[in-house]
């Protein structure tokens, strides 16, 4: 995946000099490879979107793949599944 292919979104993000950096490159690389992999040929950048929501951070992946039919989507908070 090629910076080319990623784009930042969003407003005040130095909030994210603030976690962790493993754990904010582990959680967000596992989540932009499956993005990735749902549309690997898109001419369209995949969208990495941070907002704040309260006192956390919103974070939002947005890719342009066929996304997920209700089967998957159930199994979506299973360990190792994706």
């Amino acid at each position: 995946i090629s910076h080319s292919n990623v784009e930042l979104i969003g407003e005040n993000l130095y909030v994210l000099e603030r976690i962790p950096h493993r754990a904010l490159s582990t959680a967000v690389g596992a989540l932009i490879k499956n993005a990735y992999e749902a549309c690997p040929d898109s001419p369209q950048p995949i969208k990495i979107k941070f907002s704040r929501s309260g006192e956390g951070l919103e974070l939002e992946i947005i890719d342009h793949g066929p996304g997920l039919d209700s089967e998957e989507l159930e199994r979506l908070g299973e360990p190792f599944y994706s």
